[in-house]
């Protein structure tokens, strides 16, 4: 498997996406042999009703098998009750305690779609109350599920994830004990220690508990412990993926002169002044502030023979110079994201052509002219410090030093997700151009690739089992079946409300944490996007596995993005100082790993209101991602909400920032809808959607950096894209592929809110958006410094949904969409007074006495002939100024 899995070309197959208007063909193209995060995991909300009730949540059980997890949200005195395919139905433990395994009489089945209950047993089924559940499918790279008996002795015990573990929790089934847990995140050597899942703890030795051996990709060692292996114990173990790659030696520099001197006696390091290169590195520094500049590599000869060097700054930036060989140097500072100590970064510096670009964790962190050639034939190459006398030594570790020469390996965000060891081929590497690669092997002057003999001067040392590396044999989900959906890792806490940034390369739909310091105590904390895992400023909910606790909701704790979490609380359960916590986090379905969507009633409904404060006032049939509602009869302006932003709202005709309307009324604890309140009645109609390939919701704050890149999780290429400033007023930016006559149209944008024509500006940067990030400018209607924004992105989905745009007509004329919608935006942009006009089926859209209503007015529906769907598309009849005139140009958007 290429462990190229964090930045990649795309497949030949993804090419037929450019194809019938986006994601054609290839979206479904093998999906039935696929396997999708929807099909082994599942945050899946409920209320109890002490009889008969099916659960249907897509995990199929009955032939996968499985791990299915509840708790009582609402009550302080309720356990966390374990199930699973493997002991049988009726047999329960208990996360929280140490308690053998009990019988149950709810007579619960696992089902090829999800389970059902048949009684209110304890805690799992009564009357009127809310449960949380997750479903963890059995499933090579994600999850297993191991029983075995005890000997007494060492003994290794098989697993089927096919990669290594990350995490396993182990319990005695059979009597009273300790939920014994290992996780590779556990300070020190892992394999000696253990956490308690039941309890406060933190991280203990256990050297008997794993007999001191490390897990590998097909079993894990137990030794002569009564907790994991007394003699005659029955036992079961849950192996989670997300373990450290079989690559993960570093170089480790203890900040008193130690370096690596690499020799160089031909010209195959030189540049020309528009050629192209790349310099990385993997660093996790102990110091950081103690010197001005930490030298990672260089080429440095002293003499003015200064070629280039890679330095971390002490403000935790990346600080680079570059010169010709023989003169002075030019220097250079990357921004936008600062290291600090005790954490893995990759770090990167690429000079493609005549542009140099900074990279850390992915990110894209500064730009520069780098237009100088360099000829330094013998300056030798060094790793750790300096050589002249000018030293300035590295206090921390240093892993897979890598330069490759004539080609710029990173242009873009590689989305964040840097967990994969270096080869002389990964991110697209010509092995030909890779001319060191080192500090990977088990000796610290061990290569793959070095253009001398290695010395080491000083007493570095090198280090294994660093957690650095994910093993790619867990890459196997999604489309190209290349993708990861899990990760067990590790961070440490600063006691900041701007906490550590956690980068996953993907947005988590779970997050388990717990303090693991030894001899400190801290709650286990469960979040999940279902109960609530937001943006930044709203609230999270969080459960505790270790206690019966009801659920909590008072902190923001937690802030998601497309590519990572961020700890936005100094509680010490998740972020206390200097401690160290571990975590697992799951992947939303996402356009990567997400099922591909054949029926386009899984991704979007439309309903109007029912009127209970009983969640869901708007009936989807899918956790909704993003929903637009309003009053329709009267007027009443259209209002904005998203899961992301919980129960902030934004008003569709209006510049205003977001206001909060409370949970009480606005609520998104549901996989079958939203909202609460009385008044969300049948004059209410609601537009929903859920997030796929075809539509996705990102937010994000804003720099004022010119030319920055968002990004999202689409796997496809967005076609329109709102964007809105939440934290202050602001207009509604909407960028369209049909904009400037579909000739350059990122170079123009529209207001949702007004009836303007299109406006020539920079506001994406004159940028076209790509399948994995879109461009915004500098400019404080996309990108204000410190303010905060929300993105939804729009694209094609073959069968599902349609961005385009066509010219009006004084006579009636069709547009083809591939299917028959239900809903159509439509906007004149040629010239201003015309308004955004929406139209579904139901509320009437047949032909005739058509409902249109106005997204940027609080104006009710007017009853006008705007045309009728077809099976294939829509008619418009001709010379309505509004959707289809002469010498007018249109956009619009379609969905099924």
């Amino acid at each position: 498997m290429n462990n190229n899995a964090w930045f990649k070309k795309e497949k030949p197959l993804l090419s037929l996406q450019s194809m019938s208007g986006g994601a054609a063909g290839s979206l479904f193209q093998g999906a039935a042999d696929k396997t999708y995060v929807d099909d082994v995991f599942s945050n899946y909300v409920y209320k109890g009703n002490s009889s008969s009730q099916t659960i249907t949540n897509g995990i199929d059980f009955s032939s996968k098998g499985g791990l299915l997890w509840f708790k009582n949200r609402t009550d302080s005195s309720t356990q966390n009750i374990l199930t699973d395919t493997t002991r049988g139905v009726d047999k329960v433990l208990y996360a929280d305690a140490q308690s053998a395994e009990a019988s149950s009489t709810i007579n619960q089945s696992f089902n090829s779609d999800g389970w059902s209950m048949n009684n209110s047993y304890g805690d799992m089924n009564q009357n009127n109350k809310e449960y949380a559940s997750w479903s963890f499918a059995k499933a090579p790279g994600f999850f297993d599920i191991v029983t075995y008996t005890g000997t007494g002795s060492n003994q290794t015990i098989s697993h089927d994830l096919g990669c290594e573990p990350g995490c396993i929790i182990t319990k005695k089934i059979d009597s009273s004990d300790n939920w014994y847990t290992w996780h590779r995140g556990l300070p020190g050597t892992n394999y000696l220690k253990y956490i308690y899942l039941n309890d406060t703890n933190g991280s203990d030795n256990a050297y008997a508990a794993w007999a001191e051996t490390a897990p590998t990709a097909t079993h894990f060692t137990v030794g002569a412990s009564d907790a994991t292996n007394v003699n005659g114990g029955s036992f079961i173990a849950y192996v989670f993926a997300g373990g450290i790659g079989s690559s993960d030696n570093a170089v480790e520099f203890d900040g008193t002169g130690d370096y690596l001197s690499i020799p160089v006696s031909n010209t195959d390091f030189d540049w020309g002044a528009s050629d192209s290169l790349t310099i990385e590195a993997f660093v996790n520094l102990d110091d950081i502030s103690s010197q001005s500049y930490n030298s990672i590599v260089n080429r440095w000869g002293g003499s003015g023979a200064y070629s280039f060097g890679i330095d971390v700054k002490n403000n935790g930036n990346i600080f680079f110079y570059e010169g010709s060989g023989t003169g002075s140097i030019t220097t250079h500072e990357s921004s936008g994201l600062t290291m600090v100590v005790n954490k893995w970064y990759h770090i990167a510096v690429v000079k493609d052509g005549t542009t140099g670009r900074f990279f850390i964790n992915g990110r894209a962190c500064g730009t520069f002219t780098w237009n100088q050639a360099s000829t330094n034939n013998f300056t030798p190459i060094h790793i750790g410090n300096l050589s002249d006398g000018n030293a300035y030594p590295v206090n921390g570790k240093i892993a897979d030093v890598r330069i490759t020469m004539d080609q710029a390996l990173y242009k873009v965000n590689t989305n964040g997700d840097v967990h994969y060891s270096l080869t002389q081929t990964s991110q697209g590497a010509q092995s030909s151009n890779v001319k060191l690669l080192c500090c990977n092997k088990s000796s610290v002057t061990g290569s793959t690739v070095t253009p001398g003999t290695i010395t080491a001067n000083g007493d570095a040392s090198i280090t294994t089992n660093n957690s650095i590396f994910d093993d790619t044999a867990a890459n196997v989900f999604g489309g190209d079946g290349d993708k990861n959906i899990i990760r067990c890792g590790y961070y440490y806490g600063n006691d900041d409300s701007s906490g550590p940034i956690i980068d996953l390369g993907w947005e988590p739909s779970f997050i388990l944490v717990k303090r693991s310091t030894s001899a400190t105590n801290g709650d286990w904390r469960m979040f999940d996007n279902i109960r609530g895992l937001s943006a930044p400023s709203q609230t999270d909910s969080f459960l505790e596995p270790n206690t019966t606790d009801a659920e909590q909701s008072n902190l923001n704790c937690i802030d998601i993005t497309a590519r990572n979490f961020e700890l936005k609380s100094s509680d010490t359960n998740w972020n206390g100082a200097g401690d160290t916590y571990i975590y697992i986090a799951i992947r939303r379905p996402d356009g990567y790993v997400g099922k591909p969507i054949e029926d386009a009633t899984k991704v979007f409904a439309i309903d109007s209101g029912n009127g209970s404060s009983t969640i869901p006032s708007f009936d989807s049939t899918f956790p909704v991602d993003f929903a637009i509602y309003r009053e329709y009869q009267s007027v009443y302006a259209p209002r904005v909400m998203s899961r992301l932003t919980s129960s902030e709202q934004l008003v569709a005709s209006s510049t205003a920032a977001e206001s909060d309307i409370g949970l009480s009324d606005v609520n998104w604890d549901s996989n079958v809808g939203f909202g609460n309140a009385s008044y969300l009645d049948t004059s209410q109609i609601s537009w929903m959607w859920k997030r796929h390939a075809g539509m996705d919701v990102v937010t994000y704050t804003g720099n004022d950096v010119d030319g920055r890149w968002i990004p999202h999780s689409l796997n496809n290429t967005p076609e329109m894209i709102w964007v809105k400033r939440r934290s202050h007023t602001g207009q509604w930016v909407v960028g369209h592929k049909g904009l400037d006559g579909g000739s350059a149209p990122w170079t123009h944008y529209l207001t949702l809110e007004t009836t303007d024509q299109e406006y020539d500006y920079p506001l994406f940067y004159d940028t076209a958006p790509t399948s994995t990030f879109f461009t915004v400018g500098g400019h404080g209607e996309v990108n204000g410094n410190a303010k905060t924004f929300i993105a939804m992105l729009f694209a094609s989905v073959t069968g599902v949904s349609k961005v385009g745009s066509y010219d009006g007509s004084a006579t009636s004329q069709t547009i083809t969409t591939g299917f028959q919608p239900k809903m159509v935006l439509i906007k004149e942009v040629s010239v201003s007074g015309q308004s955004w006009w929406l139209l579904d089926t139901y509320r009437g859209w047949a032909g005739a006495n058509d409902k249109g209503l106005q997204l940027n007015a609080s104006t009710q529906e007017i009853t006008h002939d705007f045309g009728a769907p077809t099976s294939t598309g829509f008619t418009l009849v001709g010379s309505h100024d509004g959707s289809s005139n002469a010498g007018k140009k249109y956009i619009y958007y379609a969905h099924a």
